[in-house]
């Protein structure tokens, strides 16, 4: 019924010589090895499983265990007796996992939104242990990409910050002599990649404006910097980045090379990887500027706008109003149109037209989503786009963070609810869990990146959002699209952030917005700001 992170304890009594195999597994699989509906079993096997041996010996009252925990949704428990007879008394799991739950609450008039938040929930309750983890499965283990997100989303479970300072200690004394941070940390090997190194740069600015511990945050910065001078030694003479080391994984792409967008393992320059780049300086400005280093974070500033026009000349494409992934201009992505419009590299008019060809681009659904949990085939994918845009390389689970991103700051919350349409697909499969990608062919049933959708409902829908350092100033600037009703409430470090808002369809909000002691704020709609002050707050506009 649900995905746990569990102890497995046995007890038996008597049974010397028998064999107990206890084998765990995330989903169950039809004859082609290929997974089904999450909560079908009839007809289907176990897909090579991982367990323990428990092997009796006679004794009454017997408990087995194991050393580190098992996961998953299914379990089978096969019995082989020797000629003793064994009793099994009882069979339990021990859950295991931070006790955190969702302190946060949005509802609203879609019942839709209260099912999808559920396995975002669980999958990021699955994936916080003594550290974050991308998946609890497979590899244990933190990659920097995807506990950005997992970063933003543990606030809306605990204001307390531990688990996230806990993760960047890691990565700091992780830091490798050319300021490199490990692809995946804590681990007995060593693997690299730049773009996961440039995710954890990206933190320090989610940090300064959506935690409070301004010291412990200070006292991180000169490994940042490590980091960021580091990256000189793959700067061109264009002021581009050339080849980076590691594993260049941007995000699981059907037709990139192991998740790697064109160009992105050779010496000619990438977009993808440039952007991403580019967002790392911003970031250590936007720190910098948050602990008052004010000549560091122009420094930074600089860096980001040289590299802004370097990008700019060499991948924007006009006449299709689009970046393209690659310098000859043959491949284009969503994922570079996010990253470029989110750091600012156009001018606002320019950036409206991408923003435009990126929706345009990213009409209907991509091949890879369309199939469904038995096997049927759900909607075809749509027609090209119109007027000569070409499709676009579609972001998966991780990278839609970055595109609803985008979606809520040229304001379509619209296309945030369309694009919510994989965790649909979540409870279409009965998962309770969100997956590493799309299904049939995820291979993680219960992946935390997956778990944004949480933040967007809040920082976006909701529109609840840090407006100074350290959470020092709140602003509510909700984008309902088609909802009529939101009642929310949204940790912060000052204190929840209450609403309670009805909006008419016609432009119209009136309800209440309450602020936690000592948090003041602002109340933005239709482009108008009014003040709000700790405690509540009567809307009507």
């Amino acid at each position: 019924g649900d995905y746990y992170c569990a102890y497995p304890e046995l007890r038996v009594s008597g049974g010397r010589g028998a064999r107990i195999s206890w084998d765990w597994a995330e989903c169950l699989v039809g004859p082609d090895g290929r997974k089904r509906d999450r909560a079908a079993f009839e007809g289907l096997d176990m897909p090579k499983p991982f367990g323990d041996v428990f092997l009796p010996d006679g004794r009454p009252g017997a408990r087995f265990t194991t050393p580190w925990w098992r996961c998953g949704r299914w379990v089978r428990i096969r019995v082989e007796t020797a000629d003793e007879p064994l009793a099994v008394d009882s069979a339990a799991l021990v859950e295991t996992r931070q006790d955190l739950r969702l302190e946060a609450r949005f509802e609203s008039d879609d019942p839709s939104l209260a099912a999808i938040q559920k396995p975002c929930e669980r999958v990021l309750q699955m994936c916080m242990h003594e550290m974050f983890f991308d998946c609890p499965y497979y590899e244990q283990q933190m990659y920097p990409g995807d506990s950005r997100v997992q970063y933003l989303v543990s606030g809306l479970f605990d204001r307390e910050d531990r688990m996230v300072r806990n993760a960047l200690s890691l990565y700091d004394a992780d830091r490798r002599e050319n300021g490199a941070i490990a692809m995946n940390c804590p681990t007995r090997g060593t693997q690299e990649s730049f773009p996961f190194t440039c995710c954890e740069a990206m933190t320090f600015g989610d940090y300064a404006w959506n935690r409070a511990n301004r010291d412990w945050l200070f006292a991180r910065m000169p490994g940042l910097n490590h980091t960021l001078l580091g990256f000189d030694a793959y700067l061109r003479p264009d002021g581009l980045l050339g080849a980076t080391p590691g594993w260049n994984f941007v995000d699981w792409v059907a037709g990139w090379n192991g998740g790697v967008p064109p160009d992105g393992d050779g010496p000619r320059p990438n977009c993808e990887i440039n952007l991403q780049c580019l967002h790392a300086f911003l970031s250590a400005a936007i720190a910098e500027e948050a602990l008052g280093e004010t000549h560091l974070a122009a420094h930074w500033r600089a860096r980001a706008d040289a590299l802004r026009a370097a990008i700019r000349g060499a991948f924007w494409c006009p006449e299709k109003a689009l970046f393209a992934s690659d310098s000859a201009h043959t491949a284009f992505s969503q994922h570079s149109q996010a990253l470029a419009l989110l750091a600012d590299v156009l001018p606002p008019s320019e950036a409206r037209r991408c923003f435009a060809a990126l929706v345009a681009g990213s009409a209907g659904r991509a091949p890879a989503d369309v199939s469904g949990p038995n096997g049927d085939s759900k909607s075809a994918p749509a027609a090209p786009p119109p007027g000569g845009t070409p499709a676009l390389a579609r972001g998966s689970i991780y990278f839609r963070h970055y595109i609803f991103a985008t979606y809520f700051k040229f304001r379509r919350p619209d296309l945030f609810f369309s694009g919510l349409d994989l965790w649909r697909d979540c409870l279409d499969w009965h998962c309770s869990t969100v997956p590493e990608i799309p299904d049939p062919d995820s291979r993680s049933d219960c992946h935390g990146w997956g778990s944004h959708p949480l933040w967007h409902l809040h920082a976006g829908v909701a529109g609840v959002r840090s407006a100074a350092p350290f959470y020092g100033r709140v602003l509510v600037d909700p984008q309902p699209g088609h909802l009529r009703r939101i009642v929310s409430s949204t940790p912060t470090p000052r204190g929840d952030v209450e609403l309670d808002l009805r909006f008419d369809g016609e432009g119209g909000v009136s309800g209440s917005v309450a602020l936690p002691p000592g948090l003041p704020g602002d109340f933005r709609w239709n482009g108008v700001s009014i003040p709000l002050a700790p405690g509540k707050n009567a809307i009507s506009r």
